[in-house]
């Protein structure tokens, strides 16, 4: 939890604690967010915020 506290983009802590602390899935977390996101689109800008940091 204190990584993804450090997190800057809220958004992308959003995501990564839908995802990761509590467990929903990709399609779950889209929803959760909503903007017209689909769980691609938050799968893929997931991976890309992992691979980079």
């Amino acid at each position: 939890m204190r990584t993804i506290n450090s997190v800057d983009d809220s958004f992308m802590r959003q995501v990564l604690t839908y995802r990761f602390v509590d467990g929903l899935t990709w399609y779950q977390v889209a929803m959760s967010v909503g903007g017209g996101n689909s769980a691609d689109s938050i799968r893929k800008a997931c991976v890309r915020f992992l691979a980079k940091n």
